[in-house]
Parts: structure tokens; sequence; C-alpha cells
């Protein structure tokens, strides 16, 4: 039985995931943040590791992943350019609990925490706290989504959330910036890479993915995937 949520309302709600950093914050990481540089598939943010430093992306993108007790990786929120992560552990001073993973050259700004306990005033802390438990709320939300979807469902989400954050359709076709192995988005999304190869020649049979050189298109019509995953 194929799960009932409505993937176009999913979606739709998938905008809020990725927040921008207000002016205030990204310009103290710019200002006195350390610039680093991390290449394809590097952790910035490791599960387990303590964390005591904030992250802003400036150029590229990266990936909040979530380890599950089953040894299962799920790709769970984007980051792109101007917006941060690491806030949280570093505050807590605890162990990271999701793992922040580069998927092309990323360039971030890198901030001690200690910086916001030093020398922020109380404005630039309300700021930070709101935009903490905006962020938050947003991944209890996906988290709580993401536990009623299935296999496919998740490799879309996948798809739908790197594409709209990396271009705009056109003509009813998403390109995809990077082109990934099958391996790679099976670990994205905590499945087989025979899984993602059936799926995915689905799609291609429907005509909802098509692949050009190294570029991979999909579909921007939800009501199409919605009646693929529905079992027609």
């Amino acid at each position: 039985m194929h799960n009932t949520i409505e993937l176009s309302e999913l979606f739709d709600r998938l905008d809020i995931v990725q927040t921008s950093s207000p002016p205030e914050l990204r310009e103290v990481y710019t200002k006195f943040g350390k610039r680093k540089i991390y290449n394809k598939g590097e952790h910035i943010v490791t599960f387990g590791i303590k964390c005591s430093h904030c992250y802003y992306v400036n150029t590229g993108s990266c990936v909040y992943i979530y380890s599950s007790f089953d040894g299962t990786n799920r790709a769970i929120s984007l980051m792109t350019p101007d917006s941060s992560f690491g806030e949280t552990p570093s505050i807590l001073k605890e162990p990271a609990k999701l793992n922040v993973i580069c998927l092309e050259r990323t360039d971030v700004f890198e901030l001690p925490f200690s910086y916001f306990e030093e020398y922020a005033d109380r404005k630039l802390l309300f700021s930070l706290m709101r935009y903490i438990a905006h962020k938050n709320t947003n991944l209890y939300e996906i988290f709580a989504l993401f536990n009623t979807l299935n296999t496919a469902q998740r490799l879309l989400f996948f798809f739908r959330l790197y594409a709209r954050k990396q271009s705009k359709p056109v003509d009813d076709w998403y390109t995809f910036k990077h082109r990934f192995t099958h391996e790679f988005m099976a670990e994205m999304v905590g499945a087989t890479r025979v899984t993602v190869t059936l799926f995915l020649n689905k799609l291609k049979a429907n005509g909802l993915l098509v692949s050009h050189g190294r570029l991979l298109k999909f579909r921007s019509d939800i009501i199409a995937y919605d009646y693929i995953l529905k079992g027609h």
C-alpha cells in the first residue's frame, strides 16, 4: 500500500526547510569568521563529534544526513548559500546528532560559538535564538514527514529538494547541477542501489526522467509523480 501523503503538498512545505540567515548574523559570519574550503564528499560536521563552531555557507551546497540506529543514512535538509548551521550542538556543547556533507566544493565561514557568548549584544542573541528555533522546528517537521514516506517518496524528496535549490524549471523540467551515482542516491535515502536503479528506470519509462550526457533532468509535474507512486 502506498502512502497517502500528496507529494504536491509535501513539496510545497519544503520551501520553508532551507532558511536564510538574517542580515545581522550574515554580517557577523562574514566579518569575523574564518573562511574554509571543503571538497565534495567531505564532512563539515560529523555525527558524534563535539561541535564548537558555527558555519555560514558562502558558495556551494551541503546536506544534513541523519544516521538511524539500523545504520541507514537519510538526507533531510539542504544548505545552500546564505544559510548557516552548527548552532544547536555548539550551544549545548554536545556531540553533533547529524552529519553535514558537501555535495560539491563548498566555501564556508567558520565561527567559534564563543564569539556569541563573549561579544553578542541582546539584539543579536535574540536574532540567533529566533533563527535556531525556526530551523529546529522545520527539522522536526521533516523528521515526522520522513518517517511516513516510502523509499520512492524519499528519493523524490531528495531530488526535488536539491533541484529546487539549484535551478528553476525550464519548460516543466528541472536539471540537476551534478550527476549523482546510484550508490550515492541510495545512501541519501536509506535504500539499496538496486532499489534506486529500479525506481529510476520506472521514472524513465514513464517519461519523467531523462539523461543528457552527464545531465539529469526530471519533470516538475508533481501530479505525475503522485500518479506513479500510487501504483499506476
